[in-house]
C-alpha cells in the first residue's frame, strides 16, 4: 500500500511479544491498590491467576494481542517469521488479492475465474465479482482465493481466504480514504519443515488514511481459533470478542508514534483449556525513535478476581504486579527495565 499504516509499528510487536517474560514474579509486596480498569469482563471457566502459573498466562494473554499485531505488521510489508501464522499469511495475501480486481474490462457484474501455479508447484484459484466493471474493489464485492497445495520457497498452503469490501470512503490505497473489509479463513493452513498453522473463523479489517501523516488500523476477531505445531509443542487458541486498534502519528522527520490498544477474551491449551481476559485501561504508546513504550498499562483478568496488571514507568521501565487473591491488594510486584525483557 502507499500509505504506511503500522509505520514504526515493529518495536511495539517486539516489545508484546516478550513482555510476558517479565510475570516471573519476584520482588516484595506492594501497597498498590488494584484498580477496576478493565472494561472486559472475565469469561465463565476463567483461569485463577496465581505465583505458580501468571507467568505462563501472562505469556498466553499477549501472545493473543501479539498474534493480530503481527498480522497489521505482515499487512505493511513485514517479513514472517520462523513459524508463520496462518492469520498472518492470509492478511499478507490481501494486497495481492485486491489486486485481482486490476483486469481487462469484462461484462458488468460479471463473476472472475482464475488459477496461477504457485513457485514451487500447487496453485491458487482466485474467483472475484467486480459489480461495476471499474477494476476496483467497491463496496459489496468480493474475491476468494482457494490454496491447492501452494508451495512458496519452504511453506505450503492450502485452504479458504474470502474477502469482502463492506465500505468504502474516499479512493482505497490513497492518503485520504476509509474501508471496512471482511476476511474469512475456512481451514486456511501454513506448513513448514517446523512448523503448522490452520487458522478459522472471520475478522474485520477497518482501515482508514486521514492524511500522510495520520493512519489507523483495526483488526475485529469475534470468534477466531488457531492451531497447530511449534516444534514439538502443539497448540490451540481461540480469540472471543478481541479487537486491536492501532494508530499511526508520523511527523515530518519522519519519526512516528503508535498508540494501541486491544482487549478481548482468550482460551489455549497452555491454560488448561481455561479462559482469560485482556485489556489496556490506558494505551500503549511506542515512539519509533524508542525501544519501550512511554505510556501504557496491560490488565489480564482470571477467575476469583484475580488480576494481572503491567504498567509503564518513567525511564523505560515497568511495574509488573499480581493479586492472585482478589482482595484489591497487589501482593507481589516488580520493577524492571523494558530492556531486560528482550
Amino acid at each position: 500500500m502507499k500509505v504506511n499504516l503500522l509505520a514504526g509499528h515493529a518495536p511495539l510487536v517486539s516489545l508484546l511479544a516478550v513482555a510476558a517474560l517479565s510475570a516471573c514474579g519476584g520482588g516484595g509486596s506492594s501497597s498498590t491498590t488494584n484498580e477496576p480498569a478493565s472494561a472486559t469482563p472475565v469469561p465463565e471457566k476463567a483461569l485463577s491467576l496465581t505465583s505458580s502459573n501468571y507467568q505462563s498466562a501472562s505469556q498466553q494473554a499477549l501472545s493473543a494481542g501479539n498474534y493480530l499485531l503481527n498480522s497489521g505488521d505482515l499487512l505493511n510489508g513485514a517479513q514472517a517469521g520462523a513459524a508463520p501464522s496462518a492469520l498472518g499469511v492470509a492478511v499478507k495475501q490481501l494486497p495481492g488479492l485486491l489486486k485481482q480486481f486490476k483486469r481487462p474490462a469484462l461484462l458488468a457484474g460479471a463473476v472472475i475465474s482464475d488459477s496461477k501455479p504457485c513457485s514451487d508447484g500447487g496453485k491458487i484459484d482466485f474467483t472475484l465479482t467486480d459489480s461495476n466493471n471499474n477494476g476496483l474493489p467497491d463496496e459489496g464485492e468480493s474475491v476468494v482465493m482457494v490454496a491447492n497445495a501452494c508451495k512458496e520457497g519452504s511453506s505450503l498452503m492450502a485452504g479458504r481466504i474470502e474477502i469482502s469490501m463492506s465500505k468504502l470512503s474516499g479512493v482505497f490505497d490513497s492518503t485520504n480514504f476509509s474501508a471496512t473489509i471482511g476476511m474469512k479463513l475456512d481451514n486456511f493452513s501454513v506448513t513448514t519443515p517446523t512448523s503448522s498453522s490452520i487458522g478459522k473463523g472471520e475478522l474485520k479489517l477497518s482501515i482508514a488514511s486521514s492524511s500522510a501523516t495520520q493512519t489507523s488500523l483495526q483488526i475485529e476477531a469475534p470468534n477466531f481459533s488457531s492451531s497447530g505445531r511449534m516444534g514439538a509443542l502443539e497448540y490451540q487458541q481461540t480469540m472471543t470478542g478481541f479487537v486491536i486498534s492501532i494508530s499511526t502519528t508520523t511527523q515530518a522527520n519522519g519519526q512516528s508514534t503508535d498508540s494501541a490498544i486491544f482487549r478481548g477474551t482468550f482460551s489455549s491449551t497452555a491454560l488448561e483449556g481455561k479462559t482469560l481476559s485482556i485489556d489496556t485501561p490506558i494505551a500503549l504508546t511506542m515512539p519509533s525513535n524508542l525501544n519501550y513504550p512511554t505510556a501504557g498499562k496491560l490488565v489480564i483478568k482470571g477467575a476469583n478476581n484475580s488480576v494481572v496488571q503491567m504498567t509503564v514507568q518513567p525511564n523505560g521501565r515497568v511495574l509488573i504486579e499480581l493479586d492472585a487473591d482478589g482482595n484489591g491488594s497487589f501482593e507481589t510486584s516488580v520493577n524492571k527495565a523494558w530492556s531486560e525483557l528482550y
